[in-house]
């Protein structure tokens, strides 16, 4: 029992160590396979449960603690939640996947940090506004060429 664990967290390791060294932009991720790809935004969107776990814990959404924070902070964090939740859902880990490298596909794209491409994907396909979308990718691009 033991020596599968430690054979299933080398595996892991290994592939991270492998993945981690190549991570960065679209260049990347379109020399990847599909597996690394799943693992990635498996990662990425379970990062983001995570997260929404601890910030709704954290703005009082558990009565205990409600007291102790501003309540202006509860209300943007609420409307913040609210927001990922719906990115969160927003598709399949293979619909992502398959979006992400659909967006990757224009060269102009490809210097765009991966993390960024998917939060991008992921609030194209909950339905946010094309303008503020459009305004981050060029802000992305603008970011990877300094």
């Amino acid at each position: 029992m033991y020596m599968r664990i430690i054979a299933i967290t080398l595996f892991f390791i290994l592939l991270s160590v492998n993945v981690s060294a190549e991570i960065d932009d679209g260049n990347s991720w379109l020399k990847w396979k599909d597996t690394a790809r799943i693992f990635y935004i498996g990662g990425y969107l379970e990062g983001i449960g995570i997260g929404m776990m601890i910030l709704s814990t954290n703005i009082g959404i558990d009565r205990k603690l409600k007291s102790d924070v501003p309540k202006i902070c509860r209300k943007i964090s609420k409307i913040e939640i609210r927001k990922w939740m719906n990115r969160y859902a927003a598709g399949t880990i293979e619909e992502i996947k398959d979006e992400v490298s659909k967006f990757f596909v224009d060269y102009g794209n490809r210097n765009i940090k991966i993390k960024y491409a998917v939060e991008i994907v992921l609030m194209k396909m909950a339905g946010d506004n094309r303008l503020v979308i459009d305004n981050l990718i060029k802000l992305y691009k603008d970011a990877a060429i300094k």
